[in-house]
């Protein structure tokens, strides 16, 4: 396979302002990214994207804490859109924070960029206070969500006009998995989320009694959102909850589980790069690593992320749950081989969800209600930003040729009046 990625994951700051309790990162890195090396390892992006022939470059901001270095996030889409601007090549932007830093340049930030750029961002918020705050904690070990719920406001506020790009993602440990449909129906009637999900936790130790638990949570959403359904004889609810809201795309085989090292690359603050951040963060050896941004990706070290396929992982090969989520790093430290998937309890997690994204396809049809969206996402996602981007060009250019025609038709008015008079002329009984 000749990919490279064209997607990266910018660690723009190292250190983080939380110390939440199921962290992976062992230890908070003090580093902050340079302005040299967001800007070589945009230039790298770039590079593969004229490589391929691609269309577009995707920056992630992550950390750490991104906001943490916020002024580096300015740099970050200047160049880019300078990048865009000189290639042709779409240049968008993602940022995944733990929503507890606010101020008045980071609202003007978001403001002034999130429509340049496509900035979608992810809150990483469990659940109800109560809930978040068994994990989620500051430095002194205190709670972290009062900062967000003040913060939350502001957030609302830049995303008013597509709440779809502001998400919620909630982290489910054993302690807070009895309290999922109280989250889910808080994020949804307390601050009107559009946009919300959540994911059990790899490393935590489920149990069968868990998985019991997972299922009669799951089954509390899914009966919230198909009664909601039922109420408005449409679907909206539908697409604020992630795995559900797949029934509405075609159940097809991916290549892989995921794309690290095959459409993405992880940059560190220092500019090395890894195939994605759980790898860097939890290799202290540096046995991942597969370039850096002043000498490019070893296309060597690159080799075994770019061509394995699902059909290499050790899954079950007549599963048929697509859209399981498998993280090819977090395998690799517990089990030592990227491809060795953990399985047990996690897996029949997981499992629930299809149960209950195949029920609503069902019930759906039933209620007269679906209809697959398109048959390829990628493409639809396409068409829909061209549209709305280029909505006002396309009726101006309208309005225009009909300015035009009508013009045209002044202009030979003369012309029709005679053409009219000759017809009546030869045609007297017409009158």
């Amino acid at each position: 396979m000749n990919m490279l990625p064209t997607n990266g994951t910018f660690l723009i700051s190292e250190n983080c302002n939380l110390r939440c309790k199921y962290c992976f990162v062992p230890e908070k890195n003090p580093y902050n990214m340079t302005e040299e090396v967001a800007k070589k390892g945009i230039d790298l992006l770039y590079e593969n994207a004229e490589k391929q022939n691609k269309d577009h470059v995707n920056v992630l901001l992550f950390g750490g804490e991104p906001l943490l270095n916020s002024k580096l996030i300015e740099v970050i889409f200047i160049y880019g859109l300078k990048k865009q601007k000189e290639t042709g090549i779409k240049f968008t932007s993602d940022i995944i924070t733990n929503g507890t830093i606010m101020n008045d340049y980071i609202y003007w930030l978001f403001m002034e960029y999130k429509d340049k750029v496509n900035l979608s961002c992810q809150l990483s918020i469990d659940g109800v206070k109560e809930v978040h705050d068994m994990y989620r904690v500051n430095i002194d070990g205190s709670g972290s969500f009062d900062k967000i719920a003040k913060n939350i406001v502001k957030f609302k506020e830049i995303y008013k006009t597509n709440p779809e790009m502001l998400t919620v993602h909630g982290c489910i440990n054993r302690k807070s998995l009895p309290y999922l449909f109280e989250g889910y129906k808080f994020f949804r009637e307390e601050w009107n989320m559009k946009n919300i999900w959540f994911m059990p936790v790899h490393e935590e130790g489920w149990t069968e009694s868990d998985v019991d638990i997972y299922d009669r949570e799951q089954g509390k959403i899914y009966d919230y959102i198909i009664d909601k359904i039922k109420y408005k004889n449409e679907i909206s609810e539908l697409n604020y909850f992630t795995p559900y809201n797949k029934c509405l795309y075609p159940s097809k085989k991916k290549d892989a589980p995921c794309g690290a090292g095959k459409t993405l690359i992880t940059i560190t603050a220092k500019g090395d790069i890894y195939p994605c951040h759980n790898f860097y963060f939890n290799d202290n050896k540096a046995e991942t690593k597969i370039g850096d941004v002043w000498n490019g990706i070893d296309l060597e070290k690159i080799k075994p992320y770019k061509d394995y396929t699902c059909d290499n992982m050790s899954c079950d090969k007549k599963c048929e749950h697509y859209n399981c989520y498998r993280c090819i790093a977090t395998n690799w430290v517990h089990n030592g081989d990227m491809l060795q998937q953990i399985q047990g309890c996690y897996c029949k997690m997981s499992l629930i969800d299809k149960k209950y994204t195949d029920k609503m396809k069902v019930d759906l049809i039933e209620l007269g209600l679906y209809k697959e969206r398109y048959n390829s996402s990628n493409q639809a996602r396409k068409d829909e930003e061209y549209y709305n981007k280029y909505s006002t060009e396309i009726l101006a250019k309208a309005f225009k040729l009909m300015l035009l025609e009508l013009q045209d038709i002044k202009a030979n008015q003369n012309v029709i009046q005679k053409t009219l008079v000759k017809l009546l002329n030869e045609n007297k009984e017409v009158v």
